[in-house]
C-alpha cells in the first residue's frame, strides 16, 4: 500500500476529525431531559441535517442508519484504496449476504434489514440464486446456500459466512502490510473467538460445535481455546494474560460472569480498539489516518444510538455514562 497515495486524503480526514463530538458534547446529550431534548442538542452538531428531518424523535434509528451509510459513501469517494474502508465496512456487506440468503430460505421480502451501502448488488444477488448469474458475492451466497441445504440449518450458513468474512479481513490486512491493520484483524478474531467460547459454554454446546465455529488467524491458538473450554471461566488464565488487550479482556469477562450478558465484554473490546487507533494521532499521513477516523466516527454513532435509546427508556445519566464507549477526541 503506497503511503504517498494518502497525503491529501489524510489532510482532508484531519479536517473531518474536527467535527467529531467531544466529551462536552456527549455530556450535554447525557444530561438532556428527554429524547426530544437530546435531538435538539444533536441539531447543533454535524448531525443536524439528518436529525432535523425526523418527524418523530423515536425514528432516530432510521436517521442514524442513514448517517452511517452516507458516512461510508463519503469515505469511499475520498480514497482510491477501498480496502482501507472495507476493513470496517465489510461487516455490513456480509450482513447483507446473510439477509439475501434468509430472504431466499423464508420466501419473504426483508429489504428493511439491508444496509444500502456502497455498490452492494442486492437485487442482482437475489436473482443469482435462481439464475446462477455471476455478480459480486454470488459465489459466497451460493456456497452458503449449499451449506444450508445439507441440514436445512440457517445457522450453518451463518457460520460459513462469518468465516469467509474474517478470511477476507485477514487477506486485506496481510496485503496492506500495515501493522495497525494486521493487529486490528488479529485481535478482532481473538475477541470473537473468546466471545464464542463464553457463549458456547453458557449454551452447553459440545466441543465439536466449538471447533466448528472458532476462527483461524488470531493471536490465541485454536487449540488453546479448545483446552480451556471444559474448565471454569478464569479471566486470569495465562492464555488471556499473554494478550496485549488483557486489561480490557479481564474487565469484560468479570462483568460477563456477574451478568451473563456480553454488553460489557463488547464495550471493553471497543475501548481497546479505540486506544489502539488513538496512537494514529501521531501519524502525519497514511492509510492509518483514514482508518482511525472511520473507527472513531462509527463509535460515535454507536454512542449516540446508546444515548437516544437510553433516553427513550428514561435511563439515569450515571448509567448512560457507564455504557458509552471511549471516544477519539
Amino acid at each position: 500500500m503506497d503511503r504517498n497515495e494518502f497525503v491529501q486524503p489524510s489532510v482532508t480526514t484531519r479536517i473531518f476529525e474536527k467535527s467529531l463530538l467531544n466529551k462536552s458534547d456527549f455530556e450535554r446529550l447525557i444530561e438532556s431531559a428527554d429524547i426530544e431534548d437530546a435531538i435538539r442538542a444533536l441539531q447543533e452538531t454535524k448531525y443536524k441535517e439528518e436529525v432535523s428531518k425526523l418527524v418523530k424523535a423515536q425514528n432516530y434509528e432510521e436517521a442514524l442508519d442513514k448517517m452511517l451509510v452516507e458516512f461510508y459513501k463519503d469515505m469511499y469517494i475520498m480514497t482510491r484504496e477501498d480496502s482501507v474502508v472495507d476493513l470496517l465496512a465489510l461487516k455490513y456487506y456480509y450482513h447483507n449476504v446473510k439477509v439475501t440468503l434468509k430472504e431466499y430460505i423464508l420466501g419473504e421480502d426483508l429489504s428493511y434489514l439491508y444496509y444500502e451501502l456502497g455498490n452492494f448488488p442486492k437485487d442482482e444477488l437475489k436473482k443469482s440464486l435462481d439464475t446462477g448469474a455471476d455478480v459480486k458475492y454470488s459465489d459466497l451466497v451460493r456456497e452458503a446456500k449449499e451449506e444450508y441445504e445439507k441440514e436445512k440449518n440457517p445457522q450453518d450458513a451463518d457460520i460459513l459466512i462469518d468465516k469467509k468474512y474474517f478470511e477476507k479481513l485477514r487477506e486485506i490486512a496481510k496485503k496492506s502490510k500495515v501493522e495497525l491493520f494486521e493487529k486490528y484483524v488479529r485481535n478482532l478474531i481473538d475477541f470473537s473467538n473468546i466471545s464464542t467460547v463464553l457463549r458456547c459454554k453458557r449454551q452447553e454446546r459440545t466441543i465439536d460445535f466449538l471447533k466448528k465455529v472458532l476462527i483461524e488467524g488470531g493471536s490465541i491458538e485454536i487449540s488453546e481455546l479448545e483446552s480451556i473450554f471444559g474448565l471454569e471461566v478464569d479471566e486470569n488464565a495465562s492464555v488471556f494474560r499473554r494478550t496485549e488487550f488483557y486489561k480490557y479482556l479481564k474487565l469484560g469477562i468479570e462483568e460477563y460472569k456477574k451478568t451473563g450478558t456480553m454488553s460489557e465484554f463488547e464495550r471493553q473490546r471497543d475501548n481497546y480498539f479505540m486506544e489502539l487507533v488513538k496512537d494514529v494521532k501521531k501519524v502525519t499521513y497514511g492509510p492509518e489516518v483514514l482508518f482511525a477516523y472511520l473507527y472513531a466516527r462509527e463509535t460515535e454513532i454507536k454512542n449516540i444510538r446508546m444515548v437516544l435509546i437510553s433516553k427513550l427508556n428514561s435511563t439515569a445519566p450515571s448509567s448512560i455514562r457507564e455504557r458509552l464507549r471511549e471516544i477519539y477526541v
